[in-house]
């Protein structure tokens, strides 16, 4: 199910994400990751500060990745196979609704 985020889904996200780069990363100390567990969850609000609308792209497997986007107001614009990787990549965008 997809809903809107909420600010209480932080917490869990930013879990998920610590989680994902722990094990996704072995090969970096454990504690690069956890020091920056703080700036990432400010990185986003604040590029979002600054801009009226964000795109980017995510490898469709990133499953983590995908809803954290969801979570934070991106919408899935296009899909598109990527030619180096042969992986499925959403082209996803973010627009400030002031």
């Amino acid at each position: 199910m997809i809903r809107t985020f909420r600010s209480d889904d932080l917490t869990e996200l930013m879990h998920i994400w610590l989680n994902a780069n722990l094990q996704a990363h072995g090969f970096i100390p454990a504690d690069y990751w956890k020091s920056h567990f703080e700036q990432v969850k400010q990185l986003l609000d604040h590029a979002k500060s600054f801009r009226q609308r964000l795109t980017l792209h995510v490898y469709q497997k990133n499953e983590g990745a995908v809803h954290f986007y969801l979570r934070e107001g991106f919408l899935i614009q296009s899909q598109a196979r990527e030619d180096s990787t042969g992986e499925t990549e959403y082209m996803m965008s973010w627009r400030n609704h002031l």
